[in-house]
Parts: structure tokens; sequence; C-alpha cells
């Protein structure tokens, strides 16, 4: 599902800048299945833009703190890992789906409240397989994470 938004330069702008932007994309998760009907949307997850290279989402920070009030690692790695699942399914051949077989998230600074956004980009493609690039951002306007995920395409059973 292509958006009209296009692709964003992370690395061209500063994190302050890409989250004025990133918030003005829609919520476009009740158009998406694979969203509506999962279990992280009940958490939270949004859905704002999604094609085979770029896929864009979100969570509350304040349904998934950890202890200390903290955005929870664990959760980085639920946005990054569901972002780029449903950019990696969009990918996928046909007959194919994609399934997250790796993945890795750098947290670089805390985050306490708002929305963190993630912001997955496609880096290579086979037959096999795809890899994005996870970056994370609060809406405070700092870079909060960063990771990579890799996908297998797999025929379902």
């Amino acid at each position: 599902m292509e958006t009209e938004f296009s692709y964003l330069p992370v690395d061209q702008v500063t994190a302050t800048e890409l989250v004025a932007k990133l918030q003005e994309y829609p919520d476009i998760s009740t158009q998406v299945p694979l969203v509506q009907n999962s279990a992280v949307y009940k958490q939270g997850f949004r859905l704002h833009s999604l094609d085979s290279l770029q896929a864009i989402a979100s969570l509350p920070v304040a349904l998934h703190t950890q202890a200390h009030g903290v955005f929870n690692g664990g959760a980085n790695a639920l946005l990054g890992e569901t972002t780029a699942s449903l950019a990696a399914s969009v990918a996928a051949p046909s007959g194919k789906i994609a399934v997250g077989t790796h993945i890795s998230v750098q947290h670089l600074r805390p985050v306490r409240h708002g929305y963190v956004y993630c912001v997955a980009q496609q880096k290579e493609i086979t037959e096999s397989w795809v890899q994005y690039a996870l970056h994370f951002f609060a809406t405070s306007g700092e870079y909060s994470a960063q990771g990579t995920l890799r996908c297998a395409f797999i025929t379902p059973s």
C-alpha cells in the first residue's frame, strides 16, 4: 500500500525535522488487515506508511514503559520488527510470506513520554530474504534507537 508521502531521507535531516514530518503522516492501520487484526494494534501500534522500500509506524510510550518509567527496550524491538515485517510482506515474492529471522536494536537514549516512531528502510533484498535498517525517533525530536531486521521469505503452510 503506497501512500502519498515520499521516502524519508533519515540521514539528510535532523531528528527534530524528521519527527515534524512523521507527525504529519496519517494513521492507515485500519486499511491494512495484517495490522488491524493483530495483537500489536490493541497495544497502540499505528501504521503511517507502507510499501516494500519503507514503512513507518509508531507506539505510545505510556503503554510500553519499564519499571523506571522509560520506553521499554523490548517495545523498540516489537515496533521495529512489526514495522519492517509489514514492509517485507509487501516485498515478498508471489506465493511467499515474510517472517523475521534476526533483529538487532541498539538503544541510544531513554524516551519518557509521547510516541516512538520507527522508520524501516529496505537495505538489501534477495530471492530468499530482505533486510531493513530501523531508525527510531521520539516525539521530543531525538534519535532514540537504531537497528536492523532480516526477514526470510517462506512458503506458507
